[in-house]
């Protein structure tokens, strides 16, 4: 699960988001529980100009971990349009 969200990371920065997003959900299938593939994800689809899909996966870390805080921060951007501003490792 770890090497899905990982590679996930790495195709995101290489700006490759689909195939990125592919991962992720790769990550989230073998552990439905993996908050930082769930907010990678959210990450992934801001990106693919899909903000609502994407504010159910940021939704999803902060309802696996409420104290995930940088996750917590992130919907914020949909609301302004500011973009994703990193990512978690």
């Amino acid at each position: 699960m770890e090497a899905f969200n990982n590679r996930g990371n790495a195709l995101k920065d290489l700006q490759r988001f689909e195939e990125a997003l592919a991962d992720y959900d790769r990550a989230i299938a073998a552990s439905p529980d993996f908050t930082e593939a769930h907010y990678n994800r959210g990450v992934a689809l801001l990106e693919l100009k899909k903000p609502d899909e994407a504010l159910a996966s940021y939704d999803r870390a902060i309802a696996l971990k409420p104290d995930y805080g940088r996750s917590a921060v992130q919907p914020r951007s949909l609301q302004f349009g500011d973009g994703p501003r990193g990512r978690l490792d």
